[in-house]
């Protein structure tokens, strides 16, 4: 029996050994498998975690971006006041762009209007040449011609065939001239501003004046064209030195209280260098009241002209000191006074008022008849009521110069009456 209890007891004893040993192993590899799964966790720790710093990582980003973003805010937040300096300066700009348009506008206008401007001047083939008129056609500058009529009235024996008065529009020039100082007249070139027609009138000059004499011209233009008003512009081909000891204009006016022939002869003919009409041993014409004139071939003078050399003019104690833009009321007080009427007075100014008026002072000196008769007697037959002779000797002058003041004798203009009047350079 205590053999049994005692294997028994071994029995046990191995059982609880074996049960021990049994349970023993599990237990240690459960430690193990603890360990296993806590190495595992510790891994899959460590895995999630790396995702986890990843993932703090990739929160970080945006929060950067964001940070970024707040940057830009920032930096736009800072650009607003630019954009307000910029809108500041943008008035000044849109000006300055407006002023760049405007010009580019004005200079197109320019283009334009010389393009124009090239293609309706120095078309010498525009001008038709209607030839020299004993009389004046149209006593005005120009007239507009709308239909071929209206030329064939002016101009009966011409030939106005071809004209295209649908295309263009025709306009009669009558251009004045001086025969004794200008010859070859011919008009050149025109160009319209401001409702202006300026014609360019081109010549041979020389010196000397005589009467005026006229040549008509037709002018073709586009009808696009308009004008209001004529100027001719003289364009000397040459520039004459002209003696300075050279009477220049004397011409003769001749009103008898009736039609009259009369016969005019100079004391001096030697001294005369131009005359017109041609002096051939004196002038025969016929004289009406009007101050006409008529050669043997019955055509018309308003005067008779002459031009001579060896004149003595000189200074005197006495005369006339004259502004140059003080000439003009000056000479029309003067000539009244020497006995002028208007057309007399209104043809002398023409000539001389462009001789004085530029230079800054002028002396004036009126040569008595005694002076005239002495340097040019004056023969007329039948013999005149009345003969005014006035010689005007004039000098420039840089500064004023004290003489007395000349005295003016007033003529009385009665019956059959005689006016000459004329001028001459003093030369140092």
């Amino acid at each position: 029996m205590e053999e049994e209890k005692k294997k028994k007891k071994t029995s046990t004893k191995k059982s609880t050994t074996t049960k021990k040993k049994t349970t023993t192993k599990p237990k240690t590899t459960t430690k193990k498998k603890v360990e296993k799964k806590e190495e595992i966790k510790e891994e899959k720790i460590e895995i999630k975690e790396e995702p986890i710093e990843v993932k703090e990582e990739v929160k970080e980003e945006p929060v950067e971006i964001k940070e970024e973003v707040k940057e830009e805010v920032e930096v736009k937040a800072e650009a607003i006041p630019v954009k307000e300096e910029k809108d500041t300066k943008q008035g000044p700009s849109i000006i300055i762009y407006l002023l760049v348009v405007l010009l580019t506008a004005l200079l197109v206008l320019v283009i334009v209007y010389a393009y124009l401007e090239l293609n309706t001047s120095n078309k010498k083939d525009s001008f038709i040449d209607l030839g020299i008129v004993e009389e004046r056609v149209l006593y005005k500058d120009f007239e507009k011609i709308e239909k071929e009529e209206e030329l064939y009235k002016l101009f009966p024996e011409k030939d106005f065939h071809g004209l295209d008065f649908d295309k263009y529009q025709y306009v009669v020039l009558e251009i004045n001239y001086n025969p004794c100082s200008e010859s070859n007249v011919k008009p050149t070139d025109y160009a319209i501003r401001d409702g202006i027609l300026s014609v360019s009138v081109s010549y041979d000059a020389s010196c000397g004046v005589c009467q005026t004499e006229y040549t008509d011209y037709l002018l073709e233009l586009p009808k696009r064209l308009e004008f209001k008003s004529v100027q001719y512009i003289d364009k000397p081909l040459n520039n004459p030195n002209c003696d300075p000891f050279v009477a220049y204009k004397p011409i003769l006016y001749f009103y008898p209280t009736k039609e009259t022939k009369i016969n005019v002869t100079l004391g001096n003919p030697d001294y005369l260098t131009t005359t017109y009409p041609r002096y051939n041993n004196g002038w025969n014409v016929t004289a009406y009241p009007d101050g006409t004139l008529k050669d043997k071939n019955g055509r018309s003078y308003y005067s008779l002209f002459w031009e001579g050399d060896n004149h003595p003019a000189k200074v005197h104690d006495e005369g006339f000191v004259v502004k140059g833009n003080e000439v003009l009321p000056f000479l029309e007080s003067k000539l009244k006074a020497l006995g002028l009427n208007d057309k007399e007075a209104n043809e002398f100014i023409i000539y001389w008022l462009p001789k004085l008026e530029k230079n800054n002072y002028n002396y004036i000196y009126f040569e008595t008849k005694e002076e005239i008769n002495n340097y040019m007697p004056l023969n007329v037959n039948p013999t005149p009521d009345t003969i005014i002779r006035i010689q005007m000797d004039y000098k420039p002058l840089e500064e004023k110069i004290i003489v007395k003041e000349q005295k003016i004798n007033t003529p009385k203009r009665t019956g059959f009456t005689v006016v000459e009047w004329g001028g001459s350079i003093i030369k140092d």
